[in-house]
């Protein structure tokens, strides 16, 4: 790949990914912060529509769709294309074309809107922020992804409550010196996620605790006393630094009191895009994962390193299946192994956080007799739900002495 004099090499970018609407955000060293994309030269227009228009009906697919573009005599707009993909709907567009296709077209164009960016081989990581998180929706943009040329190994998914740590935690010490609270509203619904550290360990161990506060009324006047009082239940006995305000129920000028409780003492913020910056960073950490200063656990990553025991030789080592940290949902990682006359193969699992180790036991009940070394065991660690541990193993045999039995043993281990 060929550099331009002054372009940047790197790139990290976080995508928030929902189904009406996308943002993207990127950094590059030299950077003070992520910026996020606006679709107005010096504006704040970040929403993108999770769309693609055709003019006419025929020809190349372009973003910056809106509803107006249906009315359009001739234009074909096709909306809400990350839900359409994930249900592997087929779209007409004149001929039939699969949603996942043309999510691979929005997703092209989504990332050549990165100032700079000349070539997806300067993409270092793109981490996307989903609102719902499944197997099969971390296997869609993984592969997406892999269609435009980034590899998997690049793409990295992540929740609210991890977007909003990367995004709180790469704040200013003072916005970040004490807790740090979100509160979120959509459609009335109102839920705070809590965020504290500790800070006597580098790096810090963050938790995040999720509060469902119910729903806020219509009227402005009895919607501010309410989101007044639940600030104040939620903010009781505690020291916050900062306080960020998303979502279109947190949206107008209809804040009086709650403001002035909100920011008694502590800085609060409108977070529009707090989750692509999150994101963003989110990116970065995975450049500087062995110098973070903090360190998160969701509940869909793990806590734990994962570990077998081998020798080669004289030569005993551990071999990793998985890090902690690790997402679940995209644990995939085989090895090949000779079983040295036992019955049973030993996982090891340590804790990140305390360094404690325990081994499981998995017993391969009607394993076939063998020599010592006569076995040849395949042991994949699959992608779950969730921070269970999902290991397959397989008896493949030992060539043409000892083939294979075709047995295959299934465990599930809770971290």
């Amino acid at each position: 790949m060929q550099e331009k004099a002054g372009q940047p090499e790197e790139f990290y970018i976080g995508i928030d990914l929902d189904d009406d609407w996308t943002q993207i955000s990127y950094f590059w060293p030299g950077m003070k912060e992520p910026e996020t994309v606006s679709m107005i030269a010096g504006g704040e227009q970040y929403r993108i529509p999770t769309a693609l228009y055709r003019p006419g009906g025929y020809g190349s697919w372009h973003l910056k769709g809106s509803s107006q573009s249906q009315k359009e005599p001739g234009g074909r707009y096709i909306e809400r294309l990350w839900g359409k993909s994930l249900r592997q709907e087929v779209i007409e567009v004149p001929q039939e074309c699969e949603a996942q296709e043309l999510f691979v077209v929005f997703l092209r164009k989504l990332i050549r809107l990165v100032p700079g960016l000349m070539d997806v081989d300067q993409v270092q990581a793109v981490t996307f922020h989903l609102r719902e998180m499944s197997r099969e929706a971390v296997q869609l943009l993984k592969n997406a992804a892999w269609r435009i040329g980034i590899e998997k190994n690049r793409v990295f998914i992540q929740d609210d409550a991890e977007s909003f740590c990367h995004f709180a935690m790469n704040q200013g010490t003072e916005l970040m010196q004490h807790d740090v609270a979100l509160f979120v509203c959509e459609d009335q619904e109102l839920s705070c996620y809590y965020l504290t550290k500790e800070r006597k360990k580098i790096p810090a161990r963050v938790d995040i605790a999720l509060y469902g506060l119910g729903t806020l009324p219509e009227d402005e006047m009895e919607r501010d006393a309410v989101f007044a009082h639940k600030v104040q239940e939620v903010f009781h006995g505690k020291i916050i630094s900062s306080v960020y305000l998303m979502g279109n129920g947190l949206e107008g000028g209809w804040m009086k009191e709650s403001v002035q409780i909100l920011c008694r003492g502590r800085r609060a913020f409108q977070g529009k895009n707090l989750y692509t910056k999150g994101a963003c960073y989110g990116s970065m950490m995975q450049r500087s994962k062995q110098r973070a200063q903090y360190v998160y656990f969701s509940d869909h990553k793990l806590a734990s390193n994962i570990f077998i025991q081998v020798h080669n030789g004289e030569r005993e080592f551990f071999y990793d299946l998985a890090e902690a940290g690790s997402s679940c949902y995209e644990m995939e990682k085989s090895c090949q192994v000779l079983l040295d006359g036992d019955e049973n193969v030993d996982i090891w699992l340590q804790a990140a956080d305390s360094g404690k180790a325990r081994i499981e036991s998995l017993v391969l009940t009607g394993l076939p007799k063998r020599p010592a070394k006569a076995t040849r065991l395949l042991i994949e660690l699959l992608a779950s739900e969730r921070r269970e541990i999902r290991i397959r193993i397989t008896d493949v045999g030992f060539g043409p002495w000892y083939p294979s039995s075709g047995k295959v043993w299934e465990y599930c281990i809770d971290e």
